[in-house]
């Protein structure tokens, strides 16, 4: 599977603002009793998310402060979008033991997704080839997320926090 990480993703100041943003504000989050499946039955696989952009609108009045920086930074490593699917923030809770999720895929049709770690955890996104990408604050993680691909929870901080993104 095809992919590429890229370090150090966003300036400084906008992943502090990132994280001040979503980590340490009174930002809205929002209980999904699955993760991957809707008819997923292991009622530990849960998180919360704040749904940003959708189905051609935006849908949360934090869209516009993190949208720009995120379009800025791709830019900067040559990939320019052509449209915007998707823009949404999840955090994952701690759990005793490392979790992955099942498999899934984003959208049903071939595009573009990614992942950008707001903290540093133990936890990964993990490709449909066993690829394991770390989260690491300020990793992008870009890949066809059309193609299968599972996220875990983290058991070394309080919670995972990641945007996630899905474009052509």
């Amino acid at each position: 599977m095809e992919y590429k990480v890229i370090d150090d993703f966003l300036p400084k100041n906008d992943l502090v603002h990132f994280q001040n943003v979503l980590l340490r504000s009174n930002f809205s989050w929002y209980y999904l009793d699955t993760v991957a499946t809707l008819t997923d039955p292991d009622k530990s696989h849960y998180y919360f998310v704040n749904c940003l952009y959708d189905k051609g609108l935006p849908v949360s009045p934090s869209f516009d402060h993190l949208i720009n920086p995120i379009i800025e930074s791709l830019k900067k490593n040559g990939i320019y979008l052509k449209a915007l699917l998707r823009l949404k923030a999840n955090m994952y809770p701690s759990t005793h033991e490392l979790v992955q999720h099942d498999f899934h895929t984003d959208l049903p049709f071939e595009h573009q997704g990614l992942i950008l770690s707001l903290n540093t955890c133990d936890g990964a996104t993990v490709l449909e080839d066993g690829t394991k990408i770390d989260s690491v604050a300020n990793r992008c993680l870009l890949f066809d997320s059309s193609k299968n691909h599972a996220s875990t929870t983290c058991t070394d901080q309080n919670v995972r926090v990641n945007i996630n993104m899905n474009f052509l």
